[in-house]
Formats: C-alpha cells, sequence, structure tokens
C-alpha cells in the first residue's frame, strides 16, 4: 500500500470567527485532506451527498478537487480529500492559496467553510533531484549516507554518547578543564570525592573567597600538610575589629563587660594617654587557649586570673588588663593615670 499523508482540520460551523491553516509542501503527490465537520449537519442520510475542495492558489490560478462525505454517527460529517492529481495541482504554486470547502446535499449548498493552504517552497521541485526516479533517488540517498558515514567516522566526537562515569579522573587531561568551562556554583561538595581535589591540580590564586561556600571546606576534605604556609596569605588586619578602650586612675576601675563572642583571638594593648600618645606594648591572645583555664572576673584587691600586656621604662611601669566577666564577656583596665587599654577582636 502507498504511503499517503493527510492534514486534519476541525471545523465549528457556529463559531467560525478565524479562518485556519494548513501547511503543505509543494509538489507533494500523496497528500490527502480530512476535515472533521464538531457542528451538526442534517439530512446526511441523504445519498446524494457530495464535497468540493475550491482553492485559488497564490499565482491566480483556481481549481477544484472531489472529496468524500462520511456519516459520523447522527448529523455528524467527515470530508476526505483523497490525493490526487487534481488536489496535487492546488498545491503546486508556493505562497498562501485560498481554500473553500462545500458541502451539497443534491445542488444545494448545505455548508461552507473557509480556510487557508500554506504552500511551502519545495527549493528541488521541478529540477534534476526533483526529477529522479526512485531508484535514482536511492542511488543518491546511498551516495549521501556513505559520505556521511566516512566524516562521521573521522569525527566520532559529533555523535559520541558518554555514559554516566565514564568520564574519569585518569580520563581528564591536566588543564582541560579551565575556569571558563565551569559555571559558578556548578561544582559542589556533594561532587568532590574525598582527596579529588589536589594541591597539583589547583592553580595558585585559583581558590578566592568568594569561590568557597561557607563551611565547606571541613577537616575531612582536606589532607594532612596540604595547607602549607606558602600557600596562605598573610593579612593580620583583614578580620580586626575594634571592641572597646579603657582608662582609670588604677587597675581597680575595669571597663564594661566586652562581648567576645565569634573571634578567634584578642589583642590587647597599652599606651600612654595623654598629649604624646604611643602604643607601648601589645599582646595576641588566642580564644581557644585562654579559654582552657578556670579564669574568672578579677577582684578588686586582686590581680589574678587576668592576661597583660605590659610595658617598663625604669620605674615606669604601664599595664593593660583584661579579665573574664562571664564565658564569652571581659573586661579591661589600665596599670594607672596617663594610660589606656584597648582590645581589639580577631576573627
Amino acid at each position: 500500500m502507498a504511503i499517503q499523508v493527510y492534514n486534519h482540520i476541525s471545523v465549528d460551523l457556529v463559531f467560525d470567527s478565524t479562518i485556519p491553516s494548513i501547511d503543505v509542501m509543494q509538489g507533494d503527490t500523496a497528500r490527502g485532506l480530512i476535515v472533521t465537520y464538531l457542528t451538526e449537519i442534517d439530512n446526511l442520510d441523504n445519498s446524494d451527498v457530495s464535497a468540493v475542495l475550491k482553492v485559488q492558489r497564490a499565482d491566480g490560478m483556481e481549481g477544484w478537487a472531489q472529496g468524500e462525505v462520511l456519516k459520523l454517527g447522527a448529523d455528524m460529517a467527515q470530508v476526505v480529500i483523497d490525493p490526487s492529481d487534481d488536489y496535487t495541482a492546488l498545491i503546486d504554486v508556493p505562497g498562501v492559496a485560498k481554500a473553500i470547502l462545500e458541502v451539497y446535499s443534491g445542488d444545494t449548498v448545505v455548508s461552507t467553510f473557509r480556510f487557508r493552504i500554506d504552500v511551502k517552497e519545495n527549493p528541488f521541485y521541478g529540477t534534476t533531484i526533483g526529477s529522479l526516479t526512485p531508484k535514482q533517488l536511492e542511488t543518491v540517498e546511498q551516495t549521501a549516507y556513505s559520505s556521511a558515514q566516512d566524516w562521521m567516522d573521522a569525527h566520532p566526537e559529533a555523535s559520541t554518547t558518554v555514559q554516566d562515569g565514564a568520564i574519569t579522573a585518569n580520563k581528564i587531561a591536566n588543564g582541560a578543564v579551565t575556569r571558563d568551562k565551569i559555571g559558578t556554583g556548578s561544582i559542589s561538595a556533594t561532587k568532590l570525592d574525598t582527596n579529588s581535589v589536589i594541591e597539583a591540580k589547583i592553580a595558585s590564586n585559583a581558590v578566592t573567597t568568594a569561590k568557597i561556600k561557607d563551611s565547606a571546606v571541613t577537616n575531612a576534605k582536606i589532607a594532612s600538610g596540604v595547607i602549607s604556609e606558602d600557600k596562605l596569605a598573610f593579612d593580620p588586619f583583614a578580620d580586626l575589629v575594634f571592641l572597646g578602650k579603657f582608662s582609670g586612675t588604677d587597675y581597680n576601675q575595669t571597663s564594661s563587660n566586652i562581648d567576645i563572642s565569634g573571634y578567634r583571638a584578642l589583642l590587647l594593648g597599652v599606651g600612654t594617654n595623654g598629649t604624646s600618645c604611643r602604643i607601648l606594648q601589645t599582646a595576641i591572645l588566642p580564644l581557644g587557649w585562654l579559654t582552657d583555664g578556670p579564669y574568672t572576673e578579677r577582684g578588686s584587691q586582686s590581680i589574678s586570673n587576668n592576661w597583660q600586656a605590659a610595658y617598663h621604662q625604669g620605674n615606669n611601669e604601664y599595664v593593660a588588663y583584661l579579665s573574664f566577666a562571664t564565658d564569652t564577656t571581659v573586661k579591661i583596665a589600665s596599670g594607672g593615670a596617663h594610660q589606656i587599654a584597648f582590645l581589639y577582636g580577631i576573627k
């Protein structure tokens, strides 16, 4: 059985508010049309029912093709325009053709339906290739297939399908995956095997703060000895936060409680507090080391259980004191008049 292709249109004769359109290719000889009426049509039992497709092509020529009316239940119909020389002639010219489908009962027009046929241009229609016999066309197709197959054999990368897990670490050359090939945030912690990112794979300065998600780099992800001193940039003031200062007549006068939550270390300093201001001594105090012991608030008559930054010049002593008020707050004091204690937090 020969292959035939049909365009389908559904027709509502009551609500014909738009003009539908079908697409066909110029020169198709096995194309037909099926129109299904959604509106009831009376007297379909009359054996003298017929249909005619009338078309005005884009070049102005007019023609027609006979159709067969099929009954679909009570008062429902379907019109079939089978492939024929008459219908092929109607779609012989590219462009938009105006079409009307008329259903007759005897000589009386029962219904009229309008639509458009958009005939797409076939650039080979009427040419040597367009006129080839099926056997000749088979030879051309075989030649084209062979040429395409030869090219595909020479370029397997054009059609290779990569299976899940097929691309392993040893399949990727060093430097093959560049930064431009990777979308920001596309490589997450769950995508990386433990120890898969080694020092030799990371270019100097390639891993910036903006590229690392908070808490993404855990101890389990860092091999021993991988992060060496020469790999770390030194910037002691990058996360330095001023927390407070205090100057009293002696060390018994202290500041209010200062919150130190969230800091890794404290910078305690002492300086002169007068017309000539100088920083005399500073001390960096790691919080983890400070909180290992039972350090309490300094008593009014004792300077035990505190941390100091002290400077001695002859008989003059300049001291900044720090003691814990609670687990997360401290107080500071200076050794006497004309001295000032100051405190910074390091995150």
